[in-house]
Formats: C-alpha cells, sequence, structure tokens
C-alpha cells in the first residue's frame, strides 16, 4: 500500500483575477450586444417580418439574463480555487457546488505553457497551461512573475526539456 502524503493546495489566486473574469465577461455579452444591435439595425433597413425583431429582442434578454450569473461566479471562482507544487505532484483544486481535487503526477506532465489575452495583459496576468498524455489542466489568472517561476518550477520538476524551434 502507498503511504504517499500529498498535501492539500493552498495557493490563492491574487484578487485581481475576480476583475479581470467579470471584464471579460461583461466584454463578450457587450460585442454579442453590439452584434444583434447591428441585426436590429439590418432589420430596420431591410425591413423584415415582425417575427425577426420579436427574436432578436428575445435573444438580447436572454444574453442579459445569462451575463447576471457569468458576473456572480468569478467570485466563486476565487474564493474556491487552490493551487500547488511539491516535487512530485501539481495540485489543482477548484469548485464551490462539486469540489474537486486534481492530482497530477510530475513525471505525466508532457508540457505547460503560459498564456495571456489582452484583459490579462493589462493587469499583468496569466494563465498556466499542463498537458499530460490524455488531459489538460489549466491555473488561471496569475501575476506574470509568479506564473513564469511557477511554469518553470513545474518543467523544472517535471523534467521537460526545452525544444528550439527550426
Amino acid at each position: 500500500m502507498l503511504d504517499t502524503y500529498v498535501p492539500s493546495p493552498a495557493e490563492r489566486l491574487p484578487r485581481d483575477s475576480v476583475k479581470v473574469m467579470v471584464m471579460q465577461e461583461l466584454l463578450g455579452s457587450i460585442v454579442t450586444l453590439g452584434v444583434l444591435g447591428g441585426v436590429f439595425a439590418l432589420y430596420s433597413y431591410f425591413s423584415w417580418p415582425e417575427w425577426v425583431a420579436w427574436v432578436l429582442l428575445g435573444l438580447a434578454i436572454l444574453i442579459v439574463l445569462l451575463t447576471i450569473p457569468s458576473l456572480i461566479t468569478p467570485f466563486f471562482k476565487y474564493k474556491n480555487t487552490r493551487y500547488g507544487v511539491t516535487e512530485e505532484f501539481l495540485l489543482i483544486k477548484t469548485g464551490a457546488l462539486k469540489q474537486t481535487e486534481q492530482v497530477i503526477p510530475m513525471a505525466k506532465i508532457s508540457a505547460v505553457s503560459t498564456k495571456q489575452g489582452m484583459m490579462m495583459r493589462k493587469y499583468k496576468m496569466m494563465s498556466i497551461s499542463v498537458q499530460t498524455t490524455g488531459s489538460n489542466y489549466a491555473m488561471p489568472f496569475l501575476y506574470e512573475k509568479e506564473a513564469k517561476s511557477l511554469r518553470n518550477k513545474i518543467a523544472h520538476y517535471a523534467k521537460i526539456e526545452e525544444v528550439e524551434a527550426e
């Protein structure tokens, strides 16, 4: 029987991650509503049938209703997401209602990368993506310095060699 001690992950996401998640959701909703507004202008210009206006109105209401919960979930993600790294494991804990704690052995990690979107760049944040043979795992919204350090630490522990581009 294995007696390997695996600690619970303790590191939290930065507080600014809530701002970034909320702004990303709002931006997506605003763009979608803008596109719907453009289609509504086309409806008016081309005198399309009246039912098209009702469909567009229904879609606009649906987008607004779906935006409300998506503005609340970042607070739960911030509160309930934890991560940690040991020499043997990468630990990720997520979920408010249904908690998931993932223990990824360093020996199974084949690649680790960082990614940064427009909104994350403004707040100097990055997401880390870890690939194993069968799955992908993500730790979103870490400060750049911390994300790069964590990426390098994971790559070192997982013995991932840097491949030069040809």
